[in-house]
């Protein structure tokens, strides 16, 4: 039985490392749909906290990474609001392909497409004016990747604690996969009433993949991932937003 677990969980690592190509890139690491088939990394960055961009002092941050042939600067005015502040780091970011945001808890959170993850935590670096960032030459960027990702590499049985530890994060992985699993069932039927033209076909095709989803599985999800590139991306907005 020991070995039985041992070759599932071994399986269950070598299937996730495959998964944004077999997925098409429409499910992350953390197992959440992207409607634009780029999954991303999302991180915190050391030094840019909600507290520190917060009516602080005016400065001039300078980020170089590899990905971006010149250096990215924002000016945080003075008495700035970290919202303001955020909304300039994206804009300043976006071309070494880094998004900013607000996360629900009001904390700044940035985000990388998967593929570019390892590039950037070790070529961004950022100088400043010795408020939030040491001015003069540019020091490397602390990221810490949030902890929601998902990591099967690191699931094991090896004693009762750890079997609990791996037992609480599948939980929590198949509840993920159930809420997408909901999310495409309601995208798959307004997709079908809104192609009234062909609507024996939608609802056949809505219909069998409605019956394939109550599984709920990754290797379902893994297998009609790929088929959804064709549906449009704002409808698949509108209505993940409701899950």
């Amino acid at each position: 039985a020991q070995d039985d677990l041992q070759d599932a969980l071994a399986a269950a690592a070598e299937a996730w490392q495959a998964r944004r190509d077999e997925t098409s890139g429409f499910l992350d690491d953390a197992l959440r749909f992207d409607a634009d088939g780029r999954s991303r990394v999302r991180f915190r960055m050391r030094g840019l906290s909600s507290a520190a961009l917060d009516g602080g002092r005016a400065e001039t941050l300078s980020f170089q990474t590899r990905s971006a042939r010149r250096t990215l600067s924002v000016v945080l005015p003075e008495g700035g609001d970290a919202e303001s502040a955020v909304r300039q780091l994206d804009r300043t970011l976006a071309p070494a392909g880094v998004r900013a945001s607000m996360d629900a808890g009001g904390e700044p959170v940035f985000s990388v497409a998967e593929e570019q993850w390892a590039t950037l935590q070790t070529s961004l670096s950022v100088s400043g004016g010795g408020i939030r960032y040491p001015a003069g030459q540019s020091q490397p960027v602390r990221l810490q990747r949030q902890k929601e990702a998902l990591d099967p590499a690191q699931w094991g049985v090896a004693d009762s604690e750890q079997a609990r530890r791996t037992l609480r994060e599948v939980s929590q992985a198949l509840e993920r996969v159930q809420r997408v699993a909901e999310s495409l069932r309601r995208l798959l039927a307004s997709e079908a009433s809104a192609t009234a033209q062909d609507g024996a076909w939608a609802s056949q095709f809505a219909g069998d993949l409605n019956l394939a989803l109550n599984s709920a599985s990754y290797e379902t999800y893994v297998a009609i991932a790929p088929a959804l590139g064709g549906i449009s991306r704002s409808r698949v907005v509108e209505l993940l937003s409701l899950g």
